[in-house]
């Protein structure tokens, strides 16, 4: 009984022995797979427990077979085993990897890390993430084109190649061909809007209605709305925002001009068909989009509104019913006060406070029926003042 139950203790005491260590060379196997280019080194080894004893078989290349983590530098293709041992010899493992020894280039493969490139944009290494097989040969790549060529814009995006090559060893090399998309942003659909298309329809009848029904003696009203709309649509790169972006452009303005012109005619003068003299006044205003804009970062809307004047007078006549002389001058001064700007969301706002002023006569003269001049001549030429 006494023997019996000794070996039973016994027993019990190898079974916590061997499944304490086990834990222990769970993690002291011989860790996974490597590659490497013929003449360097790699490190090899996994997990393992300070109290326990290695051994690596064979030891050729190894710098030490009797540690975890030797460095390895195999001329060839090499399979180590590696035998993991115990205190008090309780414990024992085995465990392989292969260190994959390559003369050459296996792969190189090439992901862009961005989605598109804007025209004239540079191409750089940076912008992709590299892999070569074998590993570490990254900083061999070379790549081509080195920036966005201007001629593959048919439209406003285009897709062109990049041409990546890996050198290896012996000369060999690995080449990678990456489509990436390019967008010129400059290559607008644009188009043109006028007043048909572009104003309040009612708003200006009414007051159209109104201004043409006042005439006071000799004077009625002269000017009206008028609008000049240019719009533009492309395509923006924008990686931070959803890559390729529709990119669309507005500016132009708004006017609308009020005059008042008076004609006094004078009778009865000999050898003279008619002869007016004229004076003319009027006040603009306009309203402009300057700049309306898409962003990356969103859309920046520019509006200006400015106030114009002029004033004026002159004469206009003919002799013997326009056949010896029909004849129009105008002495016109304007003034024009720089308008405000403000755009949204920047906040940028621009007020110069300048007012210009100047002064031409302008018109044509008729003589014998046939001779034509058209007269513009400046009286004082533009001035400025803030």
């Amino acid at each position: 009984m006494t023997a019996k139950k000794t070996i039973g203790y016994f027993s019990v005491i190898m079974a916590i022995c061997l499944a304490l260590p086990l834990k222990a060379v769970s993690q002291g196997y011989a860790g996974p797979n490597k590659t490497i280019l013929k003449d360097s080194s790699v490190v090899i080894g996994g997990s393992g427990c300070s109290s326990c004893c290695y051994l690596w078989t064979p030891a050729t290349g190894l710098s030490d077979p009797k540690i975890l983590h030797p460095i390895a530098k195999p001329t060839t293709t090499t399979t180590y085993t590696l035998k993991v041992t115990g205190d008090n010899f309780n414990i024992s493992d085995v465990s392989q990897m292969t260190v994959t020894v390559k003369d050459g280039m296996d792969g190189l493969t090439v992901t862009p890390k961005k989605c598109c490139w804007s025209k004239g944009d540079s191409i750089g290494l940076s912008q992709f993430t590299i892999v070569t097989d074998p590993p570490g040969l990254e900083n061999t790549v070379t790549l081509s084109p080195t920036s966005v060529p201007t001629n593959i814009f048919a439209t406003s995006v285009g897709s062109f190649p990049v041409t990546f090559t890996a050198r290896g060893p012996n000369n060999t090399t690995k080449t990678a061909v990456v489509n990436i998309s390019g967008v010129d942003p400059d290559a607008q659909s644009a188009f043109q809007l006028g007043m048909g298309q572009f104003k309040p329809e009612e708003i200006i009848e009414k007051i159209d209605n109104i201004i043409n029904k006042i005439k006071l003696g000799p004077c009625g009203p002269t000017g009206g709305p008028s609008a000049n709309m240019q719009f533009a649509t492309g395509k923006l790169c924008c990686p931070k925002a959803g890559c390729i972006k529709d990119m669309y452009a507005y500016n132009g303005s708004y006017n609308y001009d009020l005059g008042y012109q008076c004609d006094f005619p004078f009778y009865g003068i000999p050898y003279v068909a008619s002869l007016n003299f004229r004076i003319m006044a009027s006040v603009g205003a306009s309203l402009s989009l300057g700049n309306v804009k898409t962003t990356c970062d969103g859309v920046d809307v520019c509006y200006s509104l400015g106030i114009t004047g002029s004033i004026g007078g002159g004469v206009s006549g003919t002799i013997a019913g326009g056949a010896v002389l029909d004849a129009s001058l105008l002495l016109v001064g304007s003034i024009t006060p720089d308008p405000f700007e403000y755009c949204i969301p920047s906040g940028d706002t621009k007020c110069l406070g300048n007012i210009c002023v100047k002064a031409d006569i302008v018109g044509t003269v008729t003589t014998l029926s046939f001779f034509t001049k058209s007269v513009s001549v400046n009286v004082i030429s533009q001035r400025c003042w803030k």
